[in-house]
């Protein structure tokens, strides 16, 4: 589940560039009117959110901040400078106290002076964030704090793609409890969405969250399949590297629910689908033990330089 966490993270920081990228030439618009200086400060703002992209976020940080009394008040420039001081303060690495405090502190003052903020929605996710995990040592999660966050998000923003990420991160917080109370939320706060979002564009993640729920601490082992398997037919997150889900299937088929015509289907995705994923042998072995046909291993040049490499 942890694992499913980091590639949502890693999308939602591609969004977060790719937001960039759709503001910067509004913004470049309106460069000398709310500029309150000789400074091309549109400028200066393009070359934080390049840094940013590049991951760059201690140098962007530096850039963007330093713009914020250069613009006007509320303005859209303002806007984008505090956010982008924000997401760049809380993406700096090595992560540091006051640099998380600094990030909390900027997405705080975006949704006081201007609560419509393009920018509100990812700025309210982020302050939830914040509260829930542990950025540095001595860090405590505030997990009643980040729920109120994702909440928000989800009752305002209900018609907007991130309340789909918002609810999944809800979810999570209420599964990482594993108990039965906290697990059932989460179950029923995903089935819930996704019957009501079935093209939410995190349906697969969703979906692969809840097999991992089922299959533990559920022990549904006949739900979670069925959950992998609507996750499967969306597209698994880490297109290249579905091996250990196809895995999992298998096993889950093979040994649990006694489904051959299910498991030699996912053993033969092991081998022919993800030859470098580490489980071809033994999902031949185990097809050999149903007997079933048998592929061969077949793995390119650039599939085991990139295994070796640990690359897509």
């Amino acid at each position: 589940m942890a694992h499913l966490h980091r590639l949502i993270d890693t999308a939602v920081r591609v969004l977060l560039v790719t937001t960039a990228l759709v503001a910067m030439p509004i913004l470049s618009c309106t460069r000398s009117s709310d500029s309150a200086s000789g400074e091309d400060v549109g400028a200066r703002l393009d070359a934080a959110a390049t840094e940013a992209k590049l991951f760059g976020f201690s140098r962007g940080y530096d850039l963007a901040h330093e713009m914020i009394p250069l613009t006007q008040s509320q303005s859209d420039q303002w806007q984008w400078a505090v956010f982008l001081s924000g997401v760049c303060a809380q993406q700096a690495s090595p992560p540091t106290a006051a640099m998380i405090q600094r990030a909390g502190d900027l997405y705080r003052m975006l949704l006081e002076q201007t609560p419509n903020s393009r920018y509100a929605p990812r700025a309210t996710m982020n302050l939830g964030r914040l509260a829930e995990l542990v950025d540095t040592y001595g860090d405590r999660p505030d997990l009643d704090a980040a729920r109120r966050w994702y909440v928000t998000v989800i009752e305002r923003w209900s018609d907007q793609p991130i309340a789909g990420e918002a609810t999944l991160r809800l979810a999570g917080i209420h599964l990482q409890t594993f108990e039965d109370e906290g697990v059932t939320t989460a179950i029923t706060l995903l089935e819930d969405w996704l019957e009501a979002h079935p093209d939410d564009p995190l349906a697969a993640g969703m979906s692969q969250y809840l097999g991992d729920a089922y299959f533990y601490p559920r022990a549904d082992y006949a739900r979670s399949l069925e959950c992998y398997e609507r996750a499967d037919a969306i597209g698994l997150l880490e297109t290249g590297r579905e091996g250990p889900v196809y895995w999992r299937m298998a096993v889950l088929a093979d040994r649990f629910l006694r489904d051959r015509g299910r498991s030699v289907n996912y053993y033969t995705r092991v081998i022919e689908k993800t030859p470098a994923s580490g489980k071809a042998y033994e999902a031949q072995l185990a097809l050999k033990r149903l007997g079933a046909p048998v592929p061969e291993i077949r793995i390119s040049k650039h599939a085991r330089d990139a295994q070796a490499e640990g690359t897509p």
